[in-house]
């Protein structure tokens, strides 16, 4: 009986020592977040404004006028949101007015209308042939994990095909990730697909392909709303395959990429990282790619028609002249090879 209890003793002992232990652990880690707090300094600001400040309802009302319908009335939510708006509105001060909001402060309803329509938008991958001798392929935007496999659907049909006909109009692009992958379809292993100059340093992109597919001739078919990545994925066959023609009108002239930032509330942010560039460091303008062969009228040209249903057939009319004059030139260049 007297072993049991010393050795009940040893064991309170051991376990108090333990408690101690922890107790300094846990205090250390106490006193390390109050550390963290008193220097992060917009913690801070909104801890005590929505403490101290001596008339919410003022504070509030800022936060309404300035994110109107996407002010939740959850002060922490709405005071982030409020706070990243103020600094996406400065940063796109400063940017060209093309492409400044690509720096933007996304509430939950336009974070899933813009990925919902990037998904929609690249999985509208058409593939059919034209003639004996040509493929059309059309893309309507990249997204991760769809473009390529809708693509990859027609990869045995494509590669039957001497010519292929490659159709970006409408395209405002998209992952770049994916156009990436879509790119190295046709790209030898070794050859540069682009370049992105981030602050302080420059990412080049090579082909990793063995068996690329291979054409006589390529047209890739553009107008002014081929944007972005799809501008990107123009520059990287062209200036890497010799047989590759820019067909239709100038591109939109969007060389910036963007990174996308998805909070946990379902919120996000967008903003810009880098400058794209294509195989050989070329940029694209802010004014576009210029086409090899123009056909078509140009933006500035579709914005002087003032009725909507006149312009958009006037696109109508456009756009079948320029997959025409694409079968037109490849006719014309059928049994040419490099």
């Amino acid at each position: 009986m007297l072993e049991f209890c010393g050795e009940m003793k040893k064991i309170i002992k051991i376990l108090g020592y333990l408690g101690i232990f922890l107790l300094i652990i846990v205090g250390t880690l106490v006193v390390k977040a109050f550390i963290e707090l008193q220097s992060n300094k917009l913690l801070l600001l909104k801890s005590d404004l929505g403490t101290y400040y001596y008339n919410m309802e003022k504070l509030e009302n800022l936060m309404k006028e300035k994110l109107g319908d996407d002010y939740l009335g959850d002060w922490d939510k709405d005071f982030d949101h409020y706070v990243i708006s103020l600094v996406m509105e400065q940063l796109q001060s400063v940017e060209h007015k093309k492409f400044s909001r690509y720096n933007a402060f996304l509430s939950k309803e336009k974070v899933e209308k813009i990925v919902g329509d990037m998904e929609k938008a690249a999985g509208e991958v058409t593939g059919k042939e034209l003639t004996p001798d040509t493929f059309y392929l059309q893309l309507s935007g990249f997204y991760d994990g769809i473009t390529l496999e809708k693509v990859k659907d027609h990869h045995a049909s494509m590669s039957n095909h001497s010519n292929i006909i490659i159709d970006l109009r409408n395209n405002t692009g998209g992952s770049i990730d994916e156009t990436e992958k879509v790119a190295q379809l046709f790209l030898e292993k070794g050859q540069t697909i682009y370049q992105i100059a981030y602050s302080e340093r420059t990412k080049i992109v090579t082909s990793g392909n063995d068996q690329p597919l291979r054409y006589q001739n390529m047209v890739l078919l553009t107008n002014d709303q081929t944007a972005s990545s799809a501008e990107l994925f123009v520059l990287a066959l062209r200036e890497n395959l010799p047989q590759a023609v820019v067909i239709g009108t100038r591109t939109y002239g969007k060389p910036v990429s963007y990174a996308f930032r998805k909070y946990s509330d379902g919120a996000g942010m967008i903003f810009i990282n880098g400058i794209m560039k294509g195989p050989n460091g070329s940029e694209i303008r802010v004014n576009g790619i210029e086409p090899d062969i123009s056909v078509g009228n140009t933006e500035a040209q579709y914005a002087e028609i003032s009725d909507p249903d006149l312009r958009e057939q006037q696109r109508k009319t456009d756009e079948q002249l320029q997959l025409e004059t694409a079968l037109e030139y490849l006719a014309s260049n059928e049994g040419s090879s490099d």
